[in-house]
């Protein structure tokens, strides 16, 4: 689990984004997208709650930011979820 968070090699989102491919055109690239922000959030919040750990920080503070921090996660997941959803019901009704 050391790579977590780490940007992929393969294809720079960026570098496609800004040659003029749109997410309305290819709405893969938004999930793709989507996974490698939760990824790097989660891999944050966890090097976060480590660093704490290690530093024997047991601030209320930290523990609720770090809460607020899953529950938007959590929101974000749940309509990225809904969304992925829908895109395979589309695509599935094509054929």
């Amino acid at each position: 689990m050391d790579d977590v968070g780490e940007p992929e090699k393969d294809v720079d989102i960026l570098d496609l984004l800004s040659s003029g491919v749109k997410l309305v055109d290819t709405p893969i690239l938004f999930f793709v997208i989507s996974h490698k922000a939760i990824v790097l959030e989660l891999a944050d919040i966890h090097r976060v709650a480590v660093e704490a750990s290690n530093n024997g920080s047991q601030s209320v503070e930290l523990v609720r930011d770090l809460s607020r921090r899953l529950e938007f996660l959590k929101i974000v997941y749940k309509y990225h979820c809904a969304a992925e959803h829908e895109n395979e019901f589309e695509r599935n009704k094509k054929y």
